[in-house]
C-alpha cells in the first residue's frame, strides 16, 4: 500500500522534469525583484511549474494542488475552486520570499489567463513580519504619551520633555516607514 505522497511521486519521478518547452514560449522569468523593508529583505520569485496532481475539494472553496518546477521540485498550493486547471497544465507562481528564508506562495494563474488570483493573505503575511515593529510603534506612542503628561505636571520637565519627543518621533517614524514598506511590497507583486 502506497501513502498519498508516495503515489503522487510515483505519478512523476523526481529525476523526471516536465518538459518545459510549452511554457518555455511563455513570456515568463524565474527570477524577481526585491525590496529592503525595515524587517528585512523581501524578494519576489515567479515561477513556472506543470500541475502534477488534483486534490479533492476543501472545506472553504480551495482544492490543494501539486505541481512540478522545471527544476523537479515538487510543491504543493491550495487554489480556488473556480480556478479551471487539469493534471499536466502550466501554472505560473508569485512567491514572497521572506527575511527568514520562507517562500510564500501569494498568487497564482494559468498561462492562458491574463488574471492572478490571489491564493495568500498578503496583509496577513506583511503583519507577521511587521509585528515588531507595530509593538515598537505602540510602545513608543506611548511612552511619548506618558513623559509627556509628567512634562505637563512639571515633574522632571526638561529630561520628560524629551524623552517623550524622542519616542513620539521615533515612532511617527516608523510608523512612516512601515506603511511605506508595505506598499513597495504591494507594488513588486503587483
Amino acid at each position: 500500500m502506497m501513502s498519498a505522497k508516495g503515489d503522487l511521486l510515483a505519478k512523476a519521478p523526481a529525476g523526471d522534469a516536465p518538459d518545459m518547452a510549452a511554457a518555455d514560449a511563455l513570456p515568463w522569468f524565474q527570477g524577481g525583484d526585491s525590496v529592503p523593508t525595515h524587517f528585512g529583505m523581501v524578494g519576489l520569485l515567479q515561477e513556472k511549474g506543470m500541475v502534477v496532481d488534483l486534490g479533492a475539494p476543501q472545506p472553504g472553496g480551495t482544492r490543494p494542488i501539486h505541481y512540478r518546477r522545471s527544476s523537479g521540485a515538487l510543491l504543493s498550493i491550495s487554489v480556488p475552486l473556480s480556478m479551471t486547471i487539469a493534471a499536466g497544465d502550466f501554472l505560473l507562481v508569485k512567491s514572497l520570499t521572506c527575511p527568514d528564508g520562507a517562500v510564500r506562495p501569494v498568487a497564482v494563474r494559468p498561462p492562458a489567463s491574463p488574471d492572478w488570483i490571489a491564493i495568500a493573505d498578503l496583509e496577513g503575511i506583511l503583519r507577521h513580519y511587521g509585528a515588531g515593529a507595530s509593538r515598537f510603534v505602540r510602545w513608543s506612542a506611548g511612552a511619548g504619551a506618558a513623559c509627556g503628561i509628567a512634562a505637563l505636571c512639571g515633574v522632571a520637565a526638561p529630561v520628560t520633555a524629551l524623552a517623550g519627543m524622542v519616542a513620539g518621533v521615533a515612532a511617527l517614524g516608523l510608523h512612516r516607514r512601515d506603511r511605506r514598506d508595505r506598499g513597495r511590497v504591494r507594488r513588486l507583486i503587483g
